[in-house]
């Protein structure tokens, strides 16, 4: 019980800390190996979000360097 327990405890601190990431603007994660259960999906799912706040930023800048562009 007390393996599982701390077993359980570091995959929801990884899930916490990509959470932290993510508020922060750090899109970097990647928890794609959490495990085949609801935490796992969770991590999956969070990495998945991570991507595409990335390339959505990337879009933004792209836009927004073309209308600098567009006012010079």
């Amino acid at each position: 019980a007390v393996l599982f327990s701390h077993h359980l405890g570091g995959r929801l601190n990884r899930l916490f800390e990509a959470a932290r990431a993510l508020r922060d603007e750090n899109f970097s994660i990647a928890l794609d190996d959490l495990g085949a259960d609801e935490i796992g999906d969770l991590g999956r799912a969070l990495t998945q979000t991570a991507r595409e706040l990335t390339e959505s930023r990337r879009v933004l800048l792209e836009h927004q360097e073309n209308l600098e562009k567009m006012v010079q």
